[in-house]
């Protein structure tokens, strides 16, 4: 995990850290309290010396911070009352660019200025890559703050898939769908969108197959077959339905439902 200060990263080492760093980021320029932070490291088991560990570790942090290249909008750790804040200007977050290139791409589309609505977009997708600080949420820390901005993230990026779709991008975002389907359990939402993108690549086997695999998964674990909407999607690839192929006035709804 990194912090960037100017052009100059700030690199961390240890679990502490990255976790404590995770936590103020997820809550920037508010006190996150030394109590808060010990259960995001340690849950409802902590040790004796939990509290001493977290000021040792956000001592080391405050150190890193301090050393990095002076900045008038670098991050800075500052001892709120009762824990810390770190102090960062939110437009230097990518989540923060990342939701506010949405709101420009959507104006731009229901405004009628398609290129203008892509280019927001795929600068967007190229700061969505994976979730929400990822390497702690593959380290088994399931906080509330980190499901609600991952959720978040999650359903802005299908509204932005359907902008895609609209705006015939269907190739810059299929490997992204692909990827989101490949699951235990997929949205249909997702998989449907996925599906469009694969059959105008020319791809309509991958499409089927994509829906294969979402309705042995709802069976397997939710026992019940996909939606309506999904299904006659599935019927509609299997015929090339040429109304599934991208046009200036085509959109995602009349292609795979509103659902």
């Amino acid at each position: 995990m990194k912090v960037v200060a100017d052009d100059s990263p700030v690199f961390l080492t240890g679990t502490h850290q990255r976790t404590a760093l995770g936590m103020l980021l997820l809550r920037i320029n508010r006190v996150v309290t030394t109590d808060r932070l010990v259960t995001a490291l340690w849950r409802n088991n902590p040790p004796a010396t939990a509290v001493k560990m977290v000021h040792k570790a956000m001592a080391k942090l405050r150190a890193l911070l301090a050393g990095a290249p002076a900045s008038d909008t670098g991050p800075e750790l500052v001892t709120g009352e009762g824990g810390y804040m770190l102090r960062v200007d939110p437009a230097r977050l990518d989540c923060t660019r990342f939701f506010a290139l949405i709101g420009r791409s959507r104006e731009a589309y229901l405004t009628g200025s398609p290129v203008t609505a892509t280019r927001a977009l795929t600068e967007a997708l190229t700061l969505s890559r994976g979730s929400v600080l990822e390497d702690l949420a593959e380290s088994g820390m399931f906080w509330p703050e980190l499901r609600t901005l991952e959720h978040r993230r999650q359903t802005v990026l299908k509204d932005i898939f359907d902008i895609a779709l609209s705006c015939g991008r269907h190739r810059d975002i299929v490997a992204d769908l692909v990827s989101l389907t490949e699951v235990q359990i997929p949205h249909e939402r997702l998989t449907g969108q996925c599906m469009v993108a694969l059959y105008r690549c020319g791809r309509q086997l991958d499409a089927l197959a994509v829906y294969r695999r979402t309705r042995l998964a709802l069976v397997r674990h939710l026992d019940r077959e996909p939606d309506e909407d999904l299904r006659n999607l599935y019927l509609r690839i299997l015929n090339q339905d040429a109304s599934l192929d991208w046009n200036p006035d085509s959109s995602l709804k009349s292609a795979a439902g509103a659902g």
